[in-house]
């Protein structure tokens, strides 16, 4: 399974955002699946199996990109982030892309660098939905602008590592 999108933020303060896959659909209430905040990661209560890049300025790395993942109801990273060593630049297109494979292995890139590789990431038989969520940042709120210039998506996962 792969998904990439490529987005741009008009700022980088006072703002939460997640790329990724999870396997809640989308509703009226429109909850974010992760949330980043001093140094501890936490999921939706609804998220079985979730996968995701997220930016955040609650975050103990307030400029960086984080990878966070959940399988069968636990947090991958809940104890402390998983920075991907890059962070968005203001009006600056960044492409960001999953990979997760036959295993539930996944792989994070920026901008076509792999950035973090996480075992068993998601359950290997969970159905995974592209998802994007924007929040305001608990220790300040400001209005943020993202662009996503496209979105890809392909369901299959391979059938090898390789």
């Amino acid at each position: 399974t792969i998904v990439e999108y490529r987005v741009s933020f008009d700022q980088i303060t006072g703002t939460s955002w997640g790329f990724g896959l999870g396997d809640v659909l989308p509703n009226s209430t429109e909850v974010a699946n992760y949330k980043v905040n001093s140094g501890t990661v936490t999921d939706d209560a609804g998220v079985a199996n979730g996968i995701a890049i997220m930016f955040s300025t609650d975050a103990t790395a307030t400029t960086l990109f984080q990878a966070v993942s959940t399988n069968a109801g636990t947090v991958g990273n809940s104890a402390a982030e998983e920075t991907l060593v890059v962070g968005p630049t203001a009006d600056t297109y960044d492409i960001l892309r999953i990979e997760v494979d036959a295993n539930g292995d996944a792989r994070f890139y920026i901008n076509g660098v792999l950035r973090l590789t996480r075992l068993t990431a998601v359950a290997t038989t969970s159905l995974l939905i592209p998802y994007v969520w924007g929040d305001s940042g608990d220790d300040a709120d400001i209005a943020t602008v993202v662009t996503t210039d496209y979105i890809r998506f392909s369901g299959a996962r391979p059938s090898s590592n390789a």
